[in-house]
């Protein structure tokens, strides 16, 4: 279909899926009839654009008052439907975003202000153009994104959640810190392709929480790690949430260069958090969990739900390496998947109950069926939230791009900044985090991309290290006091304070606050230059990040401890910082901070035998 028309279409699919499903659920005769009032514009709404799109697009600009009442109305809609399902914290960025384009011609040039507009601009950019409701962000949610949260699901009824949490749990579950270690594992790679750290927190974290609480970890110190381990799942390659596809479009490069290129941060991002856990299991006194609960890794590789995991999740990224199109890729992932997890039923239903097999075959089948309803009906509601967000984010997109505000943002925070480069990241990082706050992965990336990347674009930062770290630096909302949703699930789950919560994600999550930086001054960590330079760089970032935690996580016995750890912390900060001068002065202060504390371990070894 031509572009306007196959959008329309799409929001018109999900816009009836939000009002019937909530329709559906109502008691009250009138409750439905609102609702259903809601579903008659958002079907004449974008109805009207998939019948008129080849008249829409010959008049070029020009409105009618038929344009102009329906306009209206979309947007009235779009934002009724996201106040709805995602919540008023988008709805109210949104309506920040069209005061802005209404009256904005009252403010001083300095702070952003134009030369106004009439709605029939405002109108055809939103609602007839593709730069609005129907832009880039619908265009790539629907064409990318929808295919890998159905991906997410189809892993999910197959078995694979499962198998991963076994897999993690016989690798690290007999460490110390073993439960929290299975849950930074698992949520890392559940994560990746769940595209939101929150929704992660709640799966995964219902079965890993308990396990953490059950051999001693505090409830806030388990919902905090599910928490932090979940929003590093949104960085990690091959899916990042989503975000991978995006970036693609905004930066129009290769995938394979975006997943490079955040490989080695998302890495060292969780080598972080598992130093965390290790070390606050360690000073705590706390065990992993007892042998005899513990399945051997033979025993669970062999489990056939393991070979439709590494199966689905293999061929996803070998045929994305041979730069297949994402689309190709996802498409033949979930065929495999479909295929294993139907054949290895019918195999496990044959070899329990010969005698009965034909007998039970259909019924077989009819589950097979039940389940593969289940992946469609949890694929479309949870896309819902996100498709919802996405067309509210059109919104925004067409009034950013209608004034020119991403241009003018940058001279502004440039001048605050009085063009100290260090100042413009720190600025630029409060920003991003300020404007993720409460908003799901992709729609956050998304807002970032347009308003704040070309801050540092203009100032001479590399164009993918710039977008990766407004991507990091928006993630960190999901961790931070006061929104920190990710870390409210984890508090939700695990019953615990959630100020307390927040306030230990974000300092476990410490790494992602200053990895940014490291990649932004030098660009090795995302596998730029020499592969000597990139191999040294990862390997002092990689011991700044566990000497990071080493400082951080854990009770203090007493001052001297106190400054041994703040010595060690500045220089987890010096080897993380790119450079050989820096990296020598962190070696040297992370011995000064060392010695005692590796002595006196030592002493009680040998006293130990």
């Amino acid at each position: 279909m031509p572009p306007l028309q196959e959008r329309s279409l799409f929001l018109l699919v999900l816009f009836a899926l939000v009002f019937l499903t909530q329709a559906v659920e109502r008691e009250r005769p009138a409750q439905v009839a609102l609702d259903l009032f809601w579903l008659a514009l958002s079907l004449a709404t974008f109805g009207y654009v998939f019948i008129e799109h080849e008249e829409i697009a010959f008049k070029s600009g020009i409105v009618t008052q038929t344009d102009m009442v329906l306009g209206v109305v979309c947007v009235i809609v779009v934002l009724e439907a996201t106040r709805r399902i995602v919540g008023w914290a988008l709805v109210v960025t949104a309506l920040v975003f069209m005061l802005y384009v209404f009256y904005g011609q009252h403010l001083p040039r300095w702070v952003g202000g134009h030369g106004g507009f009439d709605l029939d601009r405002v109108v055809t950019t939103i609602y007839l153009s593709g730069n609005g409701v129907f832009g880039v962000a619908t265009y790539i949610t629907f064409k990318f994104v929808f295919l890998f949260v159905m991906f997410g699901k189809l892993l999910e009824a197959t078995g694979a959640l499962a198998f991963i949490m076994e897999f993690t749990r016989s690798l690290v579950g007999k460490y110390r810190g073993g439960p929290a270690m299975m849950a930074v594992v698992s949520s890392g790679m559940m994560g990746s392709v769940s595209g939101s750290a929150v929704a992660n927190v709640m799966v995964t974290g219902s079965i890993t929480i308990p396990l953490m609480k059950r051999v001693g970890f505090q409830p806030h110190v388990a919902g905090a790690v599910e928490a932090a381990a979940s929003t590093g799942g949104q960085f990690m390659p091959p899916v990042m949430g989503a975000a991978a596809f995006l970036m693609m479009q905004f930066l129009a490069v290769d995938y394979l260069q975006i997943v490079k290129a955040a490989f080695i941060p998302a890495v060292l991002y969780f080598i972080g958090v598992l130093a965390g856990v290790y070390f606050y299991a360690l000073r705590s006194g706390l065990t992993g969990l007892p042998r005899n609960e513990l399945p051997s890794i033979r025993e669970v590789v062999r489990e056939p739900q393991g070979l439709t995991f590494i199966a689905g999740i293999g061929l996803l990224i070998v045929l994305l390496l041979l730069r297949w199109s994402p689309v190709q890729a996802v498409l033949r992932a979930m065929a495999v998947i479909a295929v294993l997890g139907v054949g290895i039923a019918a195999v496990s239903m044959f070899f329990q109950d010969r005698g009965r097999f034909a007998v039970r075959a259909p019924a077989g089948a009819l589950t097979a069926l039940k389940k593969g309803i289940q992946v469609f009906e949890g694929t479309g509601r949870d896309f819902v939230t996100l498709g919802t967000a996405v067309a509210c984010v059109g919104i925004i997109m067409g009034t950013i791009l209608m004034t020119g505000l991403a241009t003018r943002f940058a001279s502004l925070v440039i001048g605050i900044a009085g063009g100290n480069f260090t100042i413009i990241l720190l600025l630029t990082m409060f920003a991003s985090m300020i404007l993720g706050m409460g908003l799901p992965t992709s729609i956050a990336y998304i807002i970032l991309a347009l308003m704040v990347a070309p801050v540092l674009v203009k100032v001479g930062v590399l164009p993918i290290a710039a977008h990766l770290f407004i991507f990091f630096s928006g993630m960190l909302s999901m961790v931070t006091p006061p929104v920190a949703l990710a870390a409210y699930a984890g508090a939700t789950v695990a019953g615990s304070d959630f100020w307390r919560t927040s306030l230990f994600a974000g300092l476990i999550s410490l790494p992602v606050y200053i990895l940014p930086y490291a990649f932004v001054y030098g660009n090795a960590l995302l596998m730029q230059g020499h592969p000597m330079d990139v191999i040294l760089t990862t390997a002092t970032a990689a011991a700044g990040v566990i000497l990071t935690a080493y400082a951080l996580v854990g009770d203090l016995k007493d001052r001297a401890e106190a400054i041994e750890r703040m010595v060690v912390f500045a220089a987890a900060i010096m080897l993380i910082a790119p450079g050989t001068f820096s990296d020598l002065i962190g070696v040297v202060l992370a011995v000064a901070g060392m010695a005692r504390p590796l002595a006196r371990r030592l002493s009680m070894a040998n006293a130990a035998g």
